[in-house]
């Protein structure tokens, strides 16, 4: 629905001017926000608050909640605008201010698209209760209405509602008289408030046309045709364009000048306190309500006339309910008595009323009829016709619930419903039964069950339950809406309650199992491909993927032989591999090549199942590390026998020839020194051997830790390594204060000497070594980094990865010798100690090997601080720590 276009600004001022001294309420929201633009001052006056209180909607809908409470929340934010906007909204209720019904209070709004943007205008003004008949759009009562001369006049009019223009296709002489215009010139807004016509009634005008209901107006702003009595204005749509873009509407105006009200009634005797009387018209409209109306309904009577009587029944039974009323109301039938499902408003509980209606011939083409409030009965009725049905005798539990109320109340319960929850029949009636859901109000189920109860459509849910002696259960629940066979509206809904426990319990077990299987698959480090007789594809694990590199959602659907096709082409150039046959084993190296880094070996295990239809089975698994390992053995007992063999060689050969003759004093020292360097380069191999064979075997607690003086272990290291006879410089920076570190004395004194053996061995002859002592925290507490820093060759990205593994050097067969084993041996121990060790290094940049020690608090008050190392340490060949990398 679109607003009502207006774009004379005149028209808004004499608004204002005229709003300025009405003693009722005139005044002006914004339609999108709700801010109010302007009031007059009837409006604080007769609401009793200031400009501040009424600023936006819901200050307005407050102060109204006095004057319009019997109109409800709903029909009040319509008329403001909030749930619904029409071009044109009336409401008509008594004056809670007034005496008995004398006095009404007539409320119109009009939704104006103005140059200063989207208004709502708003109006409240006193109506006689005697005029409240001419306000009827649907009266034909011509003897009701003054007959003098000129007292009437009408026409066409057409309004363009996008543009705000407006002409009349038709009108007669007394409105082209009024009007001063001639048939078929265009019209603006202010050639109605020329004649005389009220700025707010202009309004009226031209949005009742854009309205799609027909409309009457109390003209009383000002009077018309130099007539002072009031005139209604009653407008009739014309089409079906309301609300587009052209609006056409049949005007009538009429004078009350002498009008006296005049209405028939039906006489019989009646129950006034619970007994309603009423006319219908041919259309099934109300024409006439009287007696216990208002008791009934807790509506005005004057807010029901004109409304079909369909109207206070719920959505879903209207179309039912006038089938059934249309033969008496269309003569082809002479009575009718039903019970009639009625509500008032959306909403509102469910009442049934019992509905007498006749044709009456004093009444013309009308038929009266009477209400009686039967909800008790029918309630009864329904309750015992549902019983005779439910199988009150089985073991299920059997409930009935009233759709009617709020909630849902329970008004049926079997035994079977006692057996199953251990809750009696006089434990649930009058309850709805989502007390059986204890503390899981919010699962899965509940939403279902309440979206089908809303919707009034059967519902089977599983839903956990608790029995009166608290104990858990699972309840399979099947609600089935059951129709009033009349109206056609649901009335309740019949409810079967099994236990199904067991049978949960049996597929959460079964859903655990096939978890576990999953979960095995997923994080199995074994891949299985399965494929049946025809060799296709029917299995493949997670695992699968990760080992080849192949995408497995799109290997699904292929065949075997073509994820060997796409396995070959994993495999690096120049490999020959073999399929394997059943029972057979075979190792293919995948993904190894150009830009794609080291290949991953990968061993594949073929079987067949012919006792399952030819199912062949492929087991792939990654045996890179045991080959590695493999290699990595061969080669260290090639390295050790060679370095094993070179000083014994060396041995024996100066041995033999001190032997086979005699030698000078000077050769025979020469040739012992020799035998006595090569045994002790066959000794450090050895030990080093020896070092990890006794940390393997002897666990975790090999030795026992405690207090460790970082500085005194530091200078017996360097002693050891950095001799007189070969100078080195050493830049060190520990600081003076003594620093006790967690570990073990004779450990960590071997751990520097490998670290900085490797760091001279690596480096230049005289290259400068350096050590830094700092503290710093690591995972919420404090440690001691100790770093030894060369200047050597250092190591790439790719061998820092692999450097603490076992036999493993960066230079297999470079000029330093060692064994692969002392940073492992390092490694160990450190973290033995409860340490960590960290590396930084670049290729051609030398290396930083930093030991992270536990703090051990303050020194012991009689450590005494250790004195200044030199600056430069003379270097000298060391014991050979074999800590090659």
């Amino acid at each position: 629905m679109s607003p009502l276009t207006l774009l004379d600004d005149r028209v808004l001022e004499r608004l204002r001017q005229e709003s300025e001294s009405a003693p009722w309420p005139k005044l002006a929201l914004c339609a999108r926000s709700g801010e109010l633009l302007w009031c007059n001052a009837g409006s604080l006056r007769w609401l009793g608050r200031s400009a501040a209180q009424l600023a936006d909607r819901d200050g307005l809908r407050q102060a109204l909640k006095r004057w319009q409470g019997a109109a409800g929340e709903g029909a009040m934010d319509r008329w403001l605008g909030i749930t619904a906007r029409q071009p044109l909204e009336r409401l008509l209720l008594p004056d809670p201010g007034g005496a008995g019904l004398d006095t009404w209070v007539e409320w119109l709004s009009a939704w104006v698209d103005t140059p200063l943007g989207e208004w709502l205008v708003l109006r409240a003004r006193p109506v006689a209760g005697a005029l409240l008949a001419r306000l009827d759009p649907h009266s034909q009562a011509p003897r009701e209405l003054s007959d003098a001369p000129g007292a009437q006049a009408s026409g066409v009019l057409a309004v363009d509602v996008m543009r705000g223009r407006c002409h009349l296709e038709f009108m007669d002489a007394p409105l082209q008289r009024w009007l001063g215009v001639r048939s078929g010139e265009r019209l603006e807004a202010w050639n109605w408030l020329e004649a005389g016509m009220g700025a707010f009634d202009t309004l009226a005008l031209l949005a009742g046309c854009a309205s799609a209901e027909p409309v009457s107006l109390l003209l009383a702003d000002r009077p018309l045709m130099d007539q002072s009595a009031p005139w209604v204005l009653s407008i009739t749509p014309a089409s079906e364009a309301a609300g587009q873009q052209r609006a056409c509407a049949l005007l009538r105006w009429q004078s009350l000048a002498g009008a006296t009200p005049a209405r028939a009634r039906v006489s019989r005797p009646l129950e006034a306190d619970r007994e309603a009387v009423l006319e219908l018209d041919a259309e099934g409209r109300l024409r006439h309500l009287g007696g216990a109306w208002e008791t009934l309904s807790g509506l005005p009577a004057a807010m029901a006339m004109g409304r079909a009587l369909t109207d206070f029944c719920p959505a879903t039974a209207r179309a039912n309910c006038a089938e059934h009323l249309l033969p008496v109301l269309q003569g082809q039938q002479r009575a009718l008595r039903m019970d009639w499902p009625f509500e008032p408003v959306a909403g509102s509980p469910l009442r049934w009323l019992e509905l007498r209606l006749w044709r009456d011939e004093t009444l013309g083409d009308r038929c009266a009829g009477t209400l009686v409030d039967a909800t008790e009965r029918v309630l009864a009725q329904r309750i015992q016709a549902i019983q005779t049905r439910a199988l009150d005798h089985i073991r299920a539990g059997v409930i009935i619930a009233d759709a009617t109320r709020p909630g849902y109340p329970t008004v049926y319960a079997n035994a079977g419903f006692s057996h199953l929850t251990g809750y009696g029949a006089d434990e649930v009636l009058g309850r709805s039964c989502s007390f059986l859901q204890g503390d899981e109000a919010q699962q899965a189920g509940r939403r279902d069950m309440r979206e089908a109860l809303d919707s009034g459509r059967a519902v089977s849910v599983r839903m956990a339950n608790y029995r009166k002696d608290g104990s858990r259960f699972w309840n399979q629940v099947e609600l089935s809406p059951i129709c009033d066979p009349v109206s056609g509206l649901v009335t309740h809904f019949f409810g079967l309650q099994t236990d199904v426990s067991e049978q949960v319990q049996s597929q959460e077990a079964a859903a655990r199992r096939v978890a576990e299987l999953e979960g095995l698959f997923r994080h199995s480090p074994l891949g299985i491909v399965a494929a049946d007789g025809a060799g296709r594809l029917l299995l493949q694990t997670p695992a699968v993927a990760r080992l080849t590199g192949l995408d497995g959602e799109a290997l699904a659907g292929q065949s075997l032989a073509q994820f060997e096709q796409a396995l070959r082409e994993r495999v690096g150039p120049g490999q020959a591999v073999s399929w394997p046959e059943p029972g057979q084993c075979q190792v293919w190296p995948l993904g190894g090549g150009p830009g794609r880094g080291s290949a991953r070996m990968v061993q594949l295990a073929a079987a067949d199942r012919p006792d399952d239809e030819g199912l062949r089975l492929i087991f792939l698994s990654d045996v890179t590390a045991e080959t590695d390992l493999r290699r990595m053995k061969t080669q260290f007992l090639a390295t050790a026998a060679h370095e094993l063999r070179a000083p014994m060689g060396s041995i024996r050969g100066f041995t033999e020839l001190l032997l086979m003759r005699q030698h000078g004093p000077e050769d025979t020292r020469e040739m012992l020194e020799t035998v006595r360097r090569q045994a002790l380069r066959l000794n450090a191999l050895l030990t080093d051997l020896l070092d990890l064979s006794k940390l393997e075997a002897q666990g975790p607690t090999a030795f026992e830790l405690g207090p460790v003086a970082l500085h005194e272990v530091v200078r017996r290291a360097l002693r050891v390594v950095v001799l007189p006879t070969e100078p080195r410089p050493v830049d060190w920076q520990l600081g003076e204060a003594p620093v006790m570190v967690c570990g073990h004395a004779a450990k960590l004194e071997q751990v520097l000497i490998n670290l900085l053996s490797n760091a001279c061995k690596y480096s230049p002859a005289r290259a400068p070594l350096q050590l830094r002592l700092k503290r710093c925290q690591r995972q919420g507490r404090d440690w001691w980094a100790l770093s030894v820093t060369d200047q050597g060759v250092g190591l790439s990205s790719e061998h820092l990865g692999q450097l603490f593994t076992r036999f493993f050097r960066a230079q297999p067969d470079g000029p330093v010798p060692g064994t692969g084993l002392g940073l492992v041996i390092v490694k160990e121990l450190v973290e033995r100690m409860g340490g960590q060790v960290e590396v930084q290094s670049a290729l051609g940049q030398g290396s930083t090997f930093t030991l992270l020690l536990q703090d051990a608090g303050p020194p012991p008050l009689a450590e005494v601080p250790t004195a200044a190392l030199p600056a430069a340490l003379p270097a000298a060949r060391h014991r050979s720590a074999g800590a090659g990398r």
